[in-house]
């Protein structure tokens, strides 16, 4: 066994390097699983993200869905008070008018 370690460059004796390679191996599985739990949280984080950047999306689009619907009954209720107000102005003006020629038949 010595013959064969030394052949492959390795001068420690076998049990420290078994030892050695069992703690590193032991290592590297312990990253390895840390970086697996790692990924599938980032994984998870990712799809509550998309999940979460979907649902604002929409909530986006109904509200502009609404600020439109509300635009366009302000811009019909402003056509509604610009008419009315015509109208207003037009019969204080006939009123104004009837006032005038009231008072101009008494007189005579």
């Amino acid at each position: 066994m010595e013959l064969y370690m030394s052949s492959m460059g390795y001068k420690s004796p076998p049990h420290k390097l078994i030892k050695f390679f069992k703690d590193s191996r032991d290592s590297w599985e312990e990253t390895a699983k840390e970086r697996r739990e790692q990924i599938r949280d980032l994984n998870a984080r990712i799809r509550d993200l998309e999940a979460s950047r979907e649902s604002w999306k929409t909530k986006a689009k109904e509200a502009e869905e609404r600020a439109s619907e509300q635009e366009e009954v302000l811009k019909s209720v402003q056509e509604a008070l610009d008419r009315a107000q015509t109208d207003r102005a037009q019969l204080q003006h006939e009123y104004e008018e009837l006032k005038k020629n009231s008072r101009n038949s008494s007189a005579s």
